[in-house]
């Protein structure tokens, strides 16, 4: 029995025992192991279960997509949200995943070109409506009780960034509300968006109030985007380029509006996306060379590489202009029950 094995079907059995309420079985099955593989047991597999037993991930499932060149396009995948798991795909032709309250629905960005524009399919990857027809449109983000989106777009003559409210059955013309990309909204309450002011000015991260009343900075460094609000929302993670000299990720904290690094390294962080249960926090690196999601809690501990995405995270779509390609940057993920 090699390491990854070892780890493998440990973290299949600690799994299925956390779920069943059977963490005896688990314990009764290490010291198993123990007694007929000692020398795995005393090199790797103690280290392993007990990482598993201190850093055990909430329930759940990370949605993201990367390019498959042998497909020509985009893929759509799940994974359970724990080490060594393999991502199952879904749908192809469809990107920047983001899951409705409840995690039973996806927003997502349908790339084919007879259905391009935003769409709202099950969790299981069933399609349920398209909601626009724009190709530029993306990164829809939920109203905390499923009804509503607001979603960025450079649809117009003038390519700038804005952003849109739609309704998620798509029975309504979209409605423009403020310039603007990479829409959050809080779980009751505002919407974190990276923008400026009205002349331009101070660019960073905004939020507003959904009646588009007020609007108020977060942060002032320009280089802020992709925010994400963990549930309840007492703090707000953001990815940045221009904190640390490279693409890593940071919190704010609401109440006192300080910031602090989560992961931060030579390579890149980007695209978080918060567990169900707001204790950890998903994104994508690169840093051991090759693009992969790992975790970490709001304070930067834990960090671990979970798996590796298997594919890059943009490509050449043929159903979209050179213009609107954007890469890396404009994906997201979604961590749903």
């Amino acid at each position: 029995m090699d390491n990854e094995s070892a780890f493998e079907m440990l973290n299949v059995i600690y799994q299925a025992s956390v779920a069943s309420g059977e963490r005896e079985r688990f314990d009764a099955l290490l010291a198993l192991l123990r007694q007929r593989q000692p020398d795995v047991y005393a090199h790797d597999a103690h280290f392993y279960a007990g990482w598993l037993i201190s850093n055990a991930l909430a329930a759940g499932r990370i949605y993201f997509s990367t390019w498959d060149s042998e497909r020509n396009n985009f893929v759509l995948y799940r994974v359970t949200a724990a080490p060594g798991a393999k991502p199952e795909a879904l749908l192809t032709n469809v990107r920047q995943p983001r899951a409705a309250p409840g995690g039973t629905r996806l927003a997502v960005r349908n790339a084919s070109g007879s259905e391009i524009g935003l769409a709202t399919i099950t969790a299981t990857g069933e399609t349920l409506r398209r909601v626009t027809t724009f190709a530029e449109d993306g990164i829809a983000t939920w109203s905390p009780d499923g009804l509503e989106w607001v979603f960025a777009s450079n649809r117009e003559g003038d390519r700038r960034w804005r952003l849109y409210h739609a309704w998620a059955e798509g029975t309504e013309a979209t409605e423009y509300i403020v310039f603007g990309r990479s829409p959050a909204w809080y779980p009751g309450k505002n919407i974190a968006y990276d923008g400026c002011d009205d002349e331009g000015n101070r660019c960073g991260l905004w939020q507003m109030t959904p009646d588009r009343g007020q609007r108020t900075p977060l942060t002032d460094v320009a280089g802020d985007t992709s925010p994400a609000w963990a549930p309840g929302g007492s703090r707000l993670a953001f990815m940045s380029s221009q904190r640390s000299g490279n693409w890593d990720i940071f919190v704010r904290d609401t109440k006192t509006g300080k910031i602090s690094a989560v992961a931060a390294s030579p390579g890149i962080e980007g695209l978080p996306t918060w567990s169900p249960d707001g204790r950890w926090l998903a994104f994508v690196s690169d840093r051991d060379g090759a693009w992969a999601v790992g975790v970490a809690r709001p304070d930067g501990s834990g960090q671990r590489k979970l798996f590796n995405l298997g594919g890059p995270l943009e490509g050449q779509i043929a159903a979209v202009t050179d213009a609107d390609q954007h890469g890396w940057t404009w994906e997201s993920m979604a961590w749903g029950p």
